[in-house]
């Protein structure tokens, strides 16, 4: 036991050398609460060992001064310096009469430096050569007042040391206590939406109730007397542990009255034995923390238990954190034994590395939980928000559904509609002006005249029957024109020649592509009978270049004639097909050509003769 008592003295304490000559453990002392320094044969001047207590005076004593005398016997060419390691609560520090400095205001409220070092530099024109002489000027509350060992050196030796314990000690408890209470505002901002939650509101209170107590590290001149302070800061920190007690019942998901009631009472015993501590509450402090000590073993047995039973990453984490806490506690409990209990070179470790670890501990444990109550915070708001997104995804995709078949169903309704209508109209058309165009074909007296009265039956007879259709492949719609231009080009003596190649590439054309394209044909066709005076036709179709190539080529007069509606009609169909037409003037005759791009639906096998 005593071995893992000195371990664990060393495993808190900073890297210790071997002790150099030049630190000072005895001293003279003068109990005095006086601001001027006792004259040098005073008789009240006695050998003290340091660390020296004021109380070992008189308990009620806030006051002392102490006196150091070495002899030098050179001046000193590099600078000299005095390190103190730590007092209670301030002090003025004088070298030859001349005053080096001091921790702040010796009146109430004094100055709190009790867990500050200080360092002076010893001015090289005050030194003599012979005696020296050193008096420090303490003062505090009554029954605080307490002198370390110091040393005196050389500065460049002495200030590396007093600058880590200072940056440990100071710098990293401000920047601590500044953190923490800003993780304290955020938790607490969190338990304010989710006041249903209970774990974020004693969490966040332990956070402040820690802030608070950590002013006391912090603050060297406290807008309140001194006592009070000290009261206040300690109290907090008993309420820390009853809160931090109650986090980690709600956050195990568990409620213990027994505890509850247990922490009330322990909250009430440290209230009342704050009140009625008298003149000295070191002692009251010490059973206050010791008893918060106990309970914080306690609720670290009990989340161990609950990690053994369960084996939870969460409750493996926070067992680890409140373990730290733990061994932190019990460095600091053990720093009130008798400083020879365990050796004198421990001893001397202990009382120059003076550190309380559960006051760097307790801040970076807590920050720690702060960062893994977000962290899981922010799982569950993320897993939410994608059960979130994923009922909406449902809703918008079902209500997608739902509106696209609604559109499906309208759809269908007016194509239905618009389908009886058309067929209605259609079967006007073919009965009506069909049997007259068929009746005026009859009586035609003129082979011109007949030919344009066919033409327009066709035209008919396309409206009525592609628009019935869906889609139909080219080979057959082919087959079905060179069938109606091989009618209409007997009708009129018109030799032709028909150039289709039998791998023609197939391609399935909608009904509007075939309108549009029996459209330029038969227009072509007419314009040759009508005014090209040609005694032959060649129509020819091939794929090359990956597109169609269809055109009519005749061998009248070959004259170009003016633009008229026909040709603007026949230019438009083109483009609505993606393709081109253009018309070749020769000599001889005129080519009509038509390029017809390939479609995605293009198949490259032979057309069936």
């Amino acid at each position: 036991m005593r071995r893992f008592l000195i371990l664990l003295f060393l495993l808190f304490a900073l890297p210790a050398s071997a002790q150099p000559a030049h630190e000072v453990w005895q001293a003279e002392f003068i109990l005095s609460d006086s601001a001027t320094a006792p004259a040098a044969h005073d008789s009240r001047w006695h050998p003290v060992r340091l660390p020296y207590a004021l109380q070992q005076a008189d308990i009620a004593a806030t006051g002392g001064w102490f006196r150091f005398r070495f002899r030098a016997e050179s001046i000193p060419t590099a600078p000299q310096a005095i390190y103190v390691w730590w007092l209670n609560l301030n002090a003025a520090f004088y070298f030859n009469n001349e005053f080096l400095g001091d921790g702040g205001r010796f009146s109430e409220p004094i100055a709190r430096n009790w867990n500050k070092p200080f360092l002076f530099v010893l001015p090289l024109g005050d030194w003599k050569v012979g005696d020296n002489e050193v008096l420090i000027r303490l003062k505090s509350d009554p029954g605080w007042g307490i002198l370390s060992p110091f040393e005196i050196g050389a500065l460049a030796e002495l200030r590396p040391d007093y600058e880590l314990r200072r940056v440990l000690q100071v710098d990293l408890a401000r920047g601590l206590t500044l953190t923490l209470v800003i993780a304290t505002s955020m938790v607490l901002a969190v338990w304010w939406r989710r006041r249903h939650d209970p774990q974020y509101l004693w969490f966040g209170l332990a956070c402040l109730m820690w802030a608070l107590f950590s002013t006391y590290l912090v603050v060297r001149d406290p807008p309140m007397p001194g006592p009070l302070f000290r009261s206040i800061s300690h109290m907090a920190m008993d309420v820390w542990g009853a809160c931090l007690a109650m986090f980690v019942q709600h956050y195990l998901g568990q409620r213990n009255r027994r505890l509850e009631r247990l922490l009330i009472a322990y909250l009430a015993l440290a209230a009342g034995l704050m009140l009625f501590s008298g003149l000295w509450p070191g002692y009251v402090y010490a059973i206050n923390h010791s008893l918060g000590f106990l309970i914080l073993c306690g609720v670290t047995w009990q989340v161990y238990r609950r990690w053994r039973r369960h084996a939870w990453r969460e409750h493996y984490l926070l067992g680890i954190a409140l373990g730290a806490l733990v061994l932190a506690s019990l460095h600091d409990l053990l720093l009130g034994l008798p400083a020879d209990l365990f050796g004198a070179e421990v001893a001397r470790i202990r009382l120059k590395y003076h550190f309380f670890s559960l006051h760097l501990a307790v801040p970076v444990v807590l920050l720690f939980l702060t960062g893994h109550l977000g962290r899981r915070f922010a799982d569950a708001l993320t897993q939410a928000e994608g059960f979130n997104r994923d009922l909406e995804l449902r809703v918008e995709a079902s209500a997608k559904a739902l509106s696209e078949s609604y559109q499906r169903r309208a759809a269908l309704e007016r194509e239905t509609v618009a389908a009886e209508e058309r067929e209605r109209i259609f079967r006007d058309l073919h009965d009506d002006i069909g049997a007259k165009l068929l009746s005026l074909a009859i009586r035609a007296k003129t082979p011109q005249d007949a030919d344009i009265v066919r033409s327009a039956l066709q035209d008919l007879r396309d409206v009525v029957s592609r628009s019935a259709q869906v889609d139909a492949p080219l080979s057959h719609l082919l087959a079905d024109w060179r069938a109606e231009i091989v009618g209409r080009c007997m009708a009129a003596k018109l030799h032709l020649v028909w150039n289709q190649p039998d791998d023609l590439p197939e391609r399935v054309m909608t009904a509007a592509e075939a309108l549009n394209l029996g459209r330029i044909l038969r227009e072509s066709l007419s314009n040759v009978l009508r005014h090209a005076e040609a005694s032959s036709v060649v129509v020819s179709a091939c794929f090359t270049e990956g597109s169609y190539r269809i055109s009519i080529e005749d061998d009248g007069l070959g004259k170009p004639g003016a633009t008229g509606r026909g040709m603007r009609n026949m230019r438009a169909r083109a483009t609505q097909l993606g393709g081109q037409i253009e018309w070749i003037w020769g000599d001889r005759g005129c080519r009509v050509q038509l390029l017809l791009p390939a479609s995605q639906e293009t198949q490259c096998k032979p057309l069936i003769p």
